[in-house]
């Protein structure tokens, strides 16, 4: 417990809030994104009450930070992403698991796992539905998706360079704890893109 104050201490004195916190928590993620959820509330709630009236500190205490999200389905396959709420000024981090194949949807009367790039398509549709109102997008992956090659091999597609030029225009961060392969290096993500770098963390 003292260990945990020390922490909240250090947090506190080395960083404000840039802008209210929320959370896109994706079908794929909810597990993650719950236990992420109760974590800030109780960081927040449980013995830091000293901001109540600082008005810097605006949406910092909530009960929840998760933004409601619906994923509909259309019978061809084709989707798209609700936000149920607004984006407006707020410090965005969408949460997402590609490698959840537990998650099915209907397709012309037949039942689909969704793929990688199925949970891709989502993200990229919820990115697209914050429509550039957010203070500032950030991605929590656990597995970078297509980071396995970072160099084209023959007449093959690099879907790694397209991914870099979409995340590099519009988020500012990406975090992931797991890089597939060895070759996918972070400096490549953060430099190979004309749009200004985006800053990439992973533990590992």
């Amino acid at each position: 417990m003292a260990t945990e104050h020390v922490l909240h201490d250090k947090l506190e004195q080395t960083s404000n809030p840039v802008a209210p916190l929320a959370l896109i928590v994706l079908p794929s993620a909810e597990k993650l994104g719950e236990k992420i959820n109760k974590w800030i509330h109780y960081f927040r709630i449980g013995d830091h009450n000293a901001h109540r009236s600082d008005p810097t500190y605006d949406g910092y205490y909530e009960e929840d930070y998760r933004l409601p999200l619906v994923l509909p389905r259309f019978s061809t396959g084709e989707g798209k992403a609700v936000l149920q709420d607004s984006t407006r000024g707020k410090d965005i981090f969408i949460i997402v698991d590609i490698t959840n194949y537990s998650i099915t949807y209907e397709m012309n009367g037949f039942t689909n796992h969704m793929s990688p790039d199925d949970h891709f398509q989502d993200l990229k549709r919820v990115i697209a539905a914050i429509n550039g109102k957010a203070h500032r997008i950030n991605v929590i992956m656990p597995f970078l998706y297509e980071g396995r090659q970072h160099k084209r091999s023959g007449r093959e597609s690099l879907d790694a360079a397209i991914i870099s030029a979409i995340w590099g225009s519009r988020i500012s961060s990406l975090s992931t704890p797991m890089i597939p392969g060895s070759r996918t290096s972070i400096r490549w993500w953060t430099s190979t893109t004309s749009h200004p770098p985006i800053s990439f963390s992973s533990p590992l």
